[in-house]
């Protein structure tokens, strides 16, 4: 009797062990207080994933087809997901973004919630153009870049600044062109002066252009078309 009555307690234990091992699936993930970045750009930084409707929505679960994709939550990888968070807030121009986390558990599953408070960003006061009069019309240059008076300091916006600065003189004949870019911020003004460096390099021009191998066709037509 003794033997039966241990041998029950063990397969409790078992029994209880394989339940707390058992990985939770995400039903749940919401971003709130978030106005500058939106839902899609925050999930696509953090490694933390939804489930798709079919293993989430309890009124799709139960269909008769094969449940869909189902995510399990990890714990490592969640608090990683506030640091993201974070990181990605803080190169957006909010250095003062606070990212807290509400965690609520089922017996098999978690739906989690980012609560966001966004704080004041650091805003663009001044943007400067250096090396650019090599062109016939700076302003027009550096007219509609991604950065913007009054707009926060994001770095993904001032790389791309950089990188469209590039292009366009790239475009001019400066193949060799390049843009750095250096910045001052006033942290209790909460402003930002931004300075964008050209380093267009030298132009290049066509040299002469020979048309080879057109039989049929007078060259001096196709040398006309190009």
């Amino acid at each position: 009797m003794r033997s039966i009555v241990v041998l029950a307690l063990l397969l409790v234990g078992a029994l209880e062990l394989s339940a707390q091992a058992e990985p939770l699936v995400v039903r749940g993930l919401k971003f709130e207080g978030n106005r500058a970045l939106d839902d899609l750009t925050l999930a696509a930084a953090i490694g933390t994933t939804n489930s798709s409707a079919f293993a989430s929505k309890w009124y799709l679960r139960w269909l008769p087809w094969p449940n869909g994709e189902r995510r399990f939550f990890n714990q490592t990888e969640f608090r990683r997901d506030q640091l993201r968070l974070t990181v990605l807030y803080r190169a957006s121009g909010f250095p003062d973004v606070v990212v807290d986390t509400v965690v609520s558990r089922g017996n098999d599953h978690v739906s989690i919630t980012f609560r966001i408070t966004e704080g004041e960003p650091i805003r663009v006061r001044e943007i400067v153009a250096e090396g650019v009069r090599v062109v016939e019309d700076p302003a027009r240059l550096v007219r509609d870049l991604p950065i913007a008076r009054g707009e926060p300091f994001s770095r993904f916006t001032l790389r791309a600044s950089q990188d469209s600065l590039a292009a366009r003189l790239w475009d001019l004949g400066y193949p060799t062109a390049e843009v750095d870019a250096r910045w001052e911020i006033d942290s209790v003004a909460r402003r930002a002066n931004v300075v964008l460096i050209a380093r267009p390099g030298t132009r290049a021009v066509f040299g002469p252009i020979e048309v080879a191998g057109m039989e049929q066709i007078d060259s001096a037509f196709i040398a006309s078309l190009i």
